[in-house]
């Protein structure tokens, strides 16, 4: 344990207490804790879909959860380790949905179709989480733009991208690199997409994104 006092900021309540944390937050084990950690994060993304990100507090996440804000530092870092885990779960449960949709995918469907599809079942799928671009906003806040999607563009190259050529593209040559390449701008374009408020700017994008998914189609061969 570490004593470490209350960091002071526009989000956090402010105290003149001393709070004893752990020196790092912990994955939890038990059944109980792991209800209680997922238990956070839905509340962190209720309230971020009802009032913003900006109502996003370690005070009122516990409040809400009905739990002591010792136990969110127990398995939080702080407010913006919340905002980032909720976001990721976020994209397990994307990434979960593209993967049930494309065992239902006929194998003999031309793979551009399918790739069009899938893409749709994606962006659908997003477009029906009302925290979804807020949280991405804030994601991108805290993890630069520069940085790329390390995590999204890994986890959609070997979940999603990798068993869908396997089963449309069958012998196609696809390193790593290469299909992490085809992750990240996937990722890149759809994000983008996401945050697109402006009607007609978003249509451009949707249309500029299908485009590419099939370009890189095309260079599978």
């Amino acid at each position: 344990m570490r004593l470490v006092t209350n960091e002071v900021n526009e989000h956090e309540a402010i105290s003149v207490m001393i709070r004893a944390t752990p020196s790092s937050p912990i994955i939890p084990q038990q059944p109980r804790a792991i209800a209680t950690r997922a238990r956070v994060l839905e509340i962190v993304e209720t309230i971020v879909a009802r009032d913003g990100a900006d109502h996003v507090t370690t005070t009122r996440v516990a409040a809400e959860a009905g739990t002591a804000v010792g136990t969110i530092y127990r398995y939080f870092e702080n407010r913006n380790a919340m905002l980032l885990d909720a976001y990721d779960a976020i994209v397990l449960r994307l990434v979960s949905c593209c993967q049930a949709a494309l065992d239902e995918l006929p194998a003999s469907m031309p793979i551009a179709q399918a790739a069009s599809e899938l893409l749709n079942i994606y962006l659908e799928a997003s477009e029906k989480l009302p925290a979804h671009a807020a949280l991405l906003a804030e994601m991108r806040r805290i993890r630069p733009f520069e940085n790329g999607h390390p995590r999204e563009s890994t986890e959609l190259a070997e979940t999603v991208i990798s068993p869908f050529l396997q089963r449309f593209a069958p012998g196609t040559e696809n390193s790593a690199i290469r299909l992490r390449i085809i992750g990240t701008i996937l990722v890149t374009m759809v994000d983008l997409y996401l945050v697109t408020s402006d009607p007609l700017e978003r249509a451009t994008v949707r249309t500029e994104l299908e485009a590419h998914l099939q370009l890189m189609l095309c260079r599978l061969k």
